[in-house]
């Protein structure tokens, strides 16, 4: 500490005490006109002394605005580079697909576990995602049985020649495997985050069609994201590739419904997933990828930057 005061220039530091000095006399004078007014009454010579004060007073006011402002924005920031640790919360609330109220426990949970599942409390990251981007409550759906096959290969194709072009973040093969596994007579195993890929392509294929919402087309497309919210805890899961997945189709849908959805919220739970699970880098070498699981990982992350920009 030493050292360094003795770096200092000294004509720097005379000149601070001096500028001390000045303050020190100013305020002094100022506390004795305040004095003189008070017993004397206003003069002539106040009106510069009230000048002089009001000038401070507006200094003062933009310093203490500036300094709410940075303390703001590191608020802000500090909560945007913590969002990789969730809280537990609880609920009482009877809606399916909304929270509502949330109590805050304790303890934490970090955004990319594996552990954050109904079974640890009955708050999971999907409800999380839901209650802060859910705009409106969607109507049950109205029918669970599957759409007429015709029905869906046509809004299949319509997805993958208008908007897949510009998203791929999942393999077309994958979506058309899934497709017929779910029309085959005796149904294989199916993961919820199929049954969320497949809707959510459905609803995005007819919204995307629509031009009114009052038209068959918006009518259809809120039928079948209905549909695919029940799945929406497993397929959301963090610590899983098919979370992102999930994600950039949720904010694809929420594009062509803001009624419903919030894509602002969507695209940053996204994007936020992308970098916990690293995929805005390539991984070291020594994992050794091969190049199909490589050229995925960058898919989904240029989908993500695309729908974020």
């Amino acid at each position: 500490m030493v050292i360094y005061l003795a770096l200092i220039d000294f004509s720097y530091v005379a000149a601070l005490e001096m500028r001390l000095e000045k303050l020190e006399r100013r305020l002094e004078y100022a506390k004795s006109r305040k004095a003189s007014v008070a017993m004397h009454g206003p003069d002539t010579r106040s009106v510069g002394e009230a000048d002089r004060k009001d000038s401070l007073a507006t200094i003062r006011a933009a310093i203490h605005r500036k300094a709410a402002r940075r303390r703001e924005n590191s608020d802000v920031n500090s909560l945007v580079s913590d969002f990789g640790y969730l809280y537990v919360f609880s609920t009482t609330a009877k809606e399916r697909h909304v929270v509502p109220r949330l109590t805050i426990h304790s303890r934490s949970v970090n955004a990319t576990t594996r552990d954050f599942e109904p079974t640890v409390s009955n708050m999971t990251f999907a409800r999380l995602v839901l209650a802060a981007a859910t705009n409106d409550f969607l109507p049950e759906p109205k029918d669970a049985r599957l759409p007429p096959r015709q029905t869906a290969d046509s809004l299949i194709q319509y997805y993958l020649t208008n908007i897949y072009s510009l998203y791929p973040s999942f393999q077309e093969t994958a979506l058309i495997a899934i497709r017929d596994d779910l029309y085959q007579r005796d149904q294989p195993q199916i993961k919820s985050a199929d049954y969320w890929l497949f809707y959510m392509v459905l609803a995005i294929g007819s919204a995307a069609q629509s031009r009114s919402n009052k038209d068959d087309f918006y009518a259809d497309g809120v039928e079948f994201v209905a549909r695919a919210l029940p799945y929406a805890d497993r397929a959301l899961m963090p610590g899983y590739a098919t979370q992102i997945q999930c994600l950039l189709l949720f904010t694809q849908y929420s594009m062509l419904d803001p009624a419903h959805f919030d894509s602002w919220h969507l695209i940053g739970f996204a994007c936020r997933a992308v970098i916990d699970l690293g995929y805005h880098q390539d991984p070291p070498q020594v994992q050794a990828l091969d190049k199909g699981t490589l050229d995925s990982r960058r898919q989904i992350f240029y989908c993500a930057y695309a729908l974020d920009r």
